[in-house]
């Protein structure tokens, strides 16, 4: 646009001039002050505009008012209208920002919200699959795995119905027909065939590039869970998992970091595994699941 010439606030002569998304506002020397001014401000910097008329000192002129993230300009001109002109500009580029900022913040929240809830389902399911498999040890009570049973039925269909994934799906009849039937061998099969696909699914979508998310977070939240049910497990199954314990503190710590970046929060501590019980590092796992449900809309997270 060409340039327009008019008076600064401080009443020096100054001309204005938008250049595509730059606007340059430049203020000339005064005859007492050999001192001038350049600035340029670019139109991603502009937080808000101002116009009018009847604005001291120069009633008649046409005012603007910009402040951008470094501070604010002040110019007045009788050459109205290619001032109006490029105020116009400059609010159409702010209105399409911010319609595109709604845009993308609206598609933040719904990725975010769609694949939070398929982790903190995941983590929800293995408690319970995996709970049927303490509650077979002694003395049994059937009466405990049916309500628990009941628990992975209703997880299994918040994930059939979850909005924006298609999670993988799963039948529960085995695994009810084992409780009905009194078979713990084939409550546990159904329990370990369950938890293989649910971790084969968290394993292939942290291989998948998603918009507005850390698509890695589902592999490493439910490697890191079932890691910590192995520990509380060992007295049942048998299995130690020590020789696990450097690669398993380097999943928790490569998660931890992952859920810093996502939710801003830098104050989150990374527990030890051996310092900490199993059952308390899952409880804090589930905790950072609310940071990150809770993580602010940032273009950097694009």
């Amino acid at each position: 646009m060409t340039e327009i010439r008019g008076r600064a606030g401080d009443r020096k002569t100054a001309t204005i001039e938008l250049d595509g998304e730059t606007i340059t506002f430049e203020v000339k020397p005064g005859f007492l002050s050999g001192k001038g001014l350049v600035e340029t401000i670019k139109l991603d910097e502009v937080k808000s505009i101002e116009t009018g008329t009847g604005v001291k000192p120069y009633k008649d002129a046409q005012w603007a008012h910009i402040s951008h993230n470094r501070g604010s300009i002040e110019f007045f001109t009788d050459n109205k209208d290619p001032l109006i002109e490029l105020l116009s500009s400059v609010s159409q580029f702010l209105d399409d920002r911010a319609r595109h900022l709604a845009e993308n913040e609206a598609a933040f929240l719904s990725i975010r919200g769609a694949h939070m809830a398929l982790i903190v389902l995941n983590l929800d399911l293995i408690d319970s699959l995996l709970r049927l498999v303490m509650l077979l040890e002694g003395p049994v009570r059937w009466d405990y795995l049916e309500a628990e049973l009941v628990q992975v039925e209703g997880i299994v269909i918040d994930r059939v119905n979850l909005q924006g994934l298609k999670p993988s799906t799963f039948t529960t009849k085995m695994l009810r027909n084992g409780v009905e039937r009194r078979l713990p061998w084939t409550i546990k099969q159904e329990i370990h065939d369950t938890l293989s696909i649910v971790s084969q699914e968290a394993s292939e979508r942290s291989k998948n590039l998603v918009k507005w998310f850390p698509s890695d977070l589902h592999g490493l939240f439910v490697d890191m869970y079932m890691t910590l049910w192995n520990y509380q497990l060992a007295p049942i199954t048998g299995i130690e998992p020590v020789d696990e314990a450097k690669n398993s503190q380097l999943i928790l710590n490569n998660l931890h970091r992952a859920v810093v970046d996502y939710s801003d929060e830098e104050t989150i501590d990374v527990p030890v595994i051996g310092k900490i019980e199993p059952a308390q590092i899952r409880a804090r796992l589930y905790m950072w699941t609310e940071l990150l449900i809770e993580s602010k809309f940032s273009l950097d997270k694009e």
